[in-house]
């Protein structure tokens, strides 16, 4: 879709405040632009703040995106019979503002901005013929609200503790949205040490994204990316609701080198039957070099495999 790509990756861990506060998690940022000979570009800044002690939790991400990808349909249970290169502009605000309530959860506002613009597709193909909602582009805003508990020790390569949130998105059309939707997401994490020397690691997390509505194409649960089911191309399948769960192994070898292996389960499914599509499974292993020793921070790439397809994925920081 791009032929020759470069750019850069950028990394900071931090501690927000003068004072040394032993309870406070190190915020982290990471800062990627990407550019192609076919003038494609891709700008993204995310990360989590941590805030005094912790009582406030700032995650977020701002994304510009001039990129193509294959597109495969929409609620399509055999997206390997056809496909073709579509493109875009997009760009993504998301913000959350989570105070502390208690030593186990932080509540506070969220919000998503998202706007899809000129979109480019072959005449007569598969976007144009299906017309998803949104496939000549849409405006969506949502708000809403957010839990989370997080006792990771580390947020960026956690050995033991848990993360659990759960939001709420409501992209209504007095907000003047394109369209009127509602997403509710969870993500669990578990972290198990079984060998502190030995750097031994047990990782679990099942996360859900619902969307019911009238939900832009580009607005809907995707199975594939560098994080959640490793091996499918991001959009290979695209349906309104998903169910994914992964368990992750992870040790090191020798010194600053480490590796991982994987098996993860994904469900989706339109919203008239939970039964309409069947599991799709992946399994990988992947490579870790230990960047920063004080805060365990990994260069990873991963080789994932899924039902007719496989992915290799090149990153910083842990897929979860």
């Amino acid at each position: 879709e791009t032929k020759l790509g470069f750019g850069g990756l950028l990394t900071v861990n931090f501690d927000i405040g003068k004072k040394k506060d032993s309870t406070l998690q190190s915020s982290f940022i990471k800062n990627s632009v990407i550019y192609t000979v076919k003038r494609q570009t891709e700008l993204e800044s995310s990360g989590t703040l941590y805030v005094s002690s912790n009582k406030l939790i700032n995650p977020f991400k701002v994304r510009y995106a001039l990129f193509p990808e294959y597109y495969f349909g929409t609620e399509n249970p055999t997206p390997w019979a056809a496909k073709e290169i579509i493109q875009y502009k997009r760009f993504t605000i998301e913000n959350k503002s989570l105070f502390k309530i208690n030593r186990l959860l932080n509540f506070g506002p969220s919000m998503r901005y998202d706007r899809i613009f000129k979109v480019t597709s072959p005449a007569n193909g598969l976007l144009e013929t299906s017309s998803p909602l949104g496939y000549k582009g849409s405006e969506s805003l949502g708000l809403g609200l957010a839990m989370v508990s997080d006792k990771r020790n580390n947020v960026v390569n956690s050995t033991k503790g848990y993360y659990v949130e759960l939001s709420f998105l409501n992209y209504g059309g007095w907000l003047k949205n394109n369209y009127s939707f509602t997403n509710i997401h969870f993500d669990a994490r578990k972290f198990i040490s079984l060998s502190s020397k030995r750097y031994c690691v047990l990782a679990f997390q099942l996360v859900g994204s619902f969307n019911p509505g009238k939900t832009p194409f580009k607005n809907m649960a995707e199975i594939g990316g560098s994080c959640i089911t490793r091996g499918y191309y991001s959009g290979f399948f695209r349906y309104k609701n998903m169910v994914s769960a992964q368990t992750e192994f992870r040790l090191r070898l020798w010194r600053s080198i480490g590796a991982v292996t994987w098996v993860g389960i994904a469900k989706i499914y339109s919203s008239s039957s939970v039964s309409s599509t069947s599991f799709q499974p992946n399994i990988g292993v992947g490579l870790r070099v230990t960047i920063n020793k004080k805060d365990n921070l990994n260069v990873r790439m991963d080789n994932g495999w899924g039902t007719r397809q496989a992915g290799t994925y090149l990153d910083v920081a842990e897929a979860f």
